[in-house]
């Protein structure tokens, strides 16, 4: 989905559907965004000078309920 969810707004709103409402994110340049508000400011803001992304990040499993983006 980060392949296309910078120029697709489906994908763009399913991106962020995979986070809780009160999920953190932490990016590789250390910014960090607390909320579903946040990130989804966080992200319209890293795709905007982002415009030719692909891979950004790997997924993995912590249990059965959540997941860990490296």
């Amino acid at each position: 989905m980060s392949n296309t969810a910078g120029q697709n707004g489906r994908d763009f709103t399913e991106l962020i559907e995979l986070f809780a409402p009160d999920a953190t994110l932490t990016s590789g340049r250390g910014e960090t965004a607390n909320g579903i508000d946040k990130i989804n400011s966080f992200f319209h803001t890293f795709f905007a000078r982002n415009t030719e992304l692909h891979h950004v990040w790997n997924t993995r499993r912590v249990n059965s309920t959540q997941y860990a983006v490296d």
